[in-house]
């Protein structure tokens, strides 16, 4: 078992590129065979022991294919396939019955067709049988059809396996592509939560901590600013739970049995919010019976949505609305304009991570001012029960600007 062991080892750190493709057996056992049958044929001839010119037309027949196992350096097609042709011959020199010799033929063209490929192969083939005949015809060798149809065949096991071969290195360079598209995607996922949480909790303890200023600077209240610091530090230590929660996925393979929020803790959202001094009502219309996908990235959206409200225009008022029927889920987020215009820029990162989080869940997200009232909305839809199809509204999240498109 050790030696088996070693040799497997040995192999596949050192097999030349086009057999490494295969189990380390079957090229160690194609060798082998060469090896046998080759020794068979020497044996028919009666060189065997003590050793005569056959045993040297037999070990010419094999050195390129045994050698490439020991040494790990490939041979090229064309000299496996002379070497073994010019070993076939010389032991046809001496016909016996039923010989041995030409099923060194057979296995030779499938060795070169599974790892040089067809085109070698057929190469090869026709080599084989080229020969076969000419001895048949010009010396003594019987039952040669069958020698040629074990060719044949021999060329036929070797495309298959080259076939197998191929069709499996596909299949892994296809998990290989997914696998590394499903990483991205993961990791977009995890960048999105940690910019939510992130934006969330910093918007919110800026709103403590200009309360805390402001109770010192106008009334002096000092346990009125300590109320506002002790705030600012409770929601700063949920976010980095809640940060190494989400990194920690990263580590635990998804084996983190915290739960991650969902639509029943958008209420205690909106509450922490409003304590920190942002005027926020909240309403929920029908039953929230959603998906933990859904319910998370109905609360993400939210956290993101109240976190810029508390970020460009923490002066007005916000509402937060739920809304469940049986075809889909939706969330809208209403506030005042901000006091200063926000011009041409950019959507930000949360408003593209916000419609990438509906997108992967077949739903949409639109975002911008209302063109019949100086307020800025973000109405997120996402399906329940398979339904897909998003109403129009009246704006939405572009690339670049946001834009009216009505």
């Amino acid at each position: 078992m050790g030696l088996l062991v070693w040799w497997r080892s040995r192999f596949e750190s050192r097999a030349p590129e086009g057999v490494r493709d295969y189990p380390w057996w079957l090229p160690t056992c194609m060798a082998g065979i060469m090896v046998v049958v080759a020794v068979i044929a020497v044996a028919q001839r009666g060189e065997l022991i003590p050793p005569g010119p056959a045993a040297v037309a037999g070990l010419m027949t094999v050195v390129t294919c045994v050698g490439q196992q020991v040494t790990g350096r490939p041979w090229p097609p064309a000299v496996m396939t002379a070497a073994t042709i010019g070993g076939v011959v010389w032991l046809l020199l001496d016909p016996v019955q039923q010989d041995f010799a030409p099923v060194l033929l057979m296995v030779m063209v499938g060795t070169v067709t599974a790892t040089a490929g067809a085109w070698w192969g057929i190469a090869a083939g026709v080599a084989s049988i080229a020969t076969l005949i000419t001895v048949a015809v010009t010396g003594e060798l019987a039952d040669v059809g069958i020698y040629v149809g074990g060719v044949l065949l021999g060329f036929e096991v070797g495309f298959t396996l080259l076939w197998q071969n191929r069709a499996l290195v596909a299949e892994r360079s296809g998990q290989h592509a997914e696998w590394e598209r499903a990483t991205i995607a993961e990791r977009q996922r995890i960048a999105r939560d940690i910019h939510d949480v992130v934006g969330h909790s910093l918007s919110v303890t800026l709103l403590h901590l200009t309360g805390a200023r402001h109770a010192l600077e106008s009334d002096r209240d000092i346990d009125e600013a300590i109320d506002a610091l002790r705030d600012a530090e409770r929601v700063g230590r949920e976010a980095m739970a809640d940060i190494r929660r989400t990194v920690g996925l990263l580590a635990t393979e998804g084996t983190d049995s915290a739960a991650l929020p969902g639509v029943e803790d958008i209420a205690a959202l909106v509450e922490s919010v409003r304590g920190a001094g942002l005027s926020v009502s909240y309403r929920t219309d029908g039953s929230p019976n959603v998906s933990p996908g859904t319910g998370l990235a109905l609360y993400r959206i939210t956290q993101e949505s109240l976190a810029n409200v508390a970020k460009h225009a923490p002066a007005s008022a916000a509402a937060v609305r739920l809304e469940f029927t049986p075809a889909q889920a939706r969330v809208t987020v209403e506030n005042g304009l901000a006091t200063r215009p926000r011009g041409h820029r950019r959507a930000g990162s949360g408003l593209t991570g916000m419609a990438d989080r509906a997108a992967q869940l077949g739903g949409s997200v639109q975002a911008g001012p209302d063109p019949n009232a100086p307020r800025w909305v973000v109405d997120a839809r996402l399906p329940v029960s398979g339904a897909t199809r998003i109403a129009d509204c009246a704006w939405k999240v572009v690339t670049g600007d946001v834009n009216r498109t009505k």
